[in-house]
């Protein structure tokens, strides 16, 4: 969550006063090139190009499903001792995401301050 019930910044993020927020919502690329960072690259390339100094960018690493926002996810497991493989997946994203200098916020949201 970035925004307060008021429409705010939340106060981990007002603290960056950012003058510009860029807002990440996916990358998507052919299967040919999943899983080899060509998105991610290409995604932080663009938001190097569009920031001026200060802004940030905010990202949620997560998986990206074809399935619709209230359509259950392929596995679910009513076990909390069983993994859903989509946590796996977010595990992997977030490692890859701070690798290019986004650090976690809150609640799963990462945060990059460009210069």
């Amino acid at each position: 969550m970035i925004f307060a019930e008021d429409g705010a910044l939340v106060p981990a993020l007002a603290m960056l006063r950012p003058p510009l927020l860029l807002l990440l919502e996916s990358v998507h690329v052919t299967d040919k090139w999943r899983g080899k960072g060509v998105g991610m690259a290409l995604a932080v390339t663009a938001l190097r190009r569009l920031a001026v100094p200060g802004a940030v960018a905010v990202c949620y690493p997560a998986p990206i499903h074809d399935h619709g926002p209230g359509e259950p996810c392929s596995y679910e497991s009513d076990d909390p001792e069983i993994r859903r493989p989509d946590e796996e997946a977010v595990t992997k994203l977030q490692k890859a995401w701070e690798r290019q200098g986004f650090a976690h916020l809150d609640q799963g949201v990462h945060t990059l301050v460009l210069a």
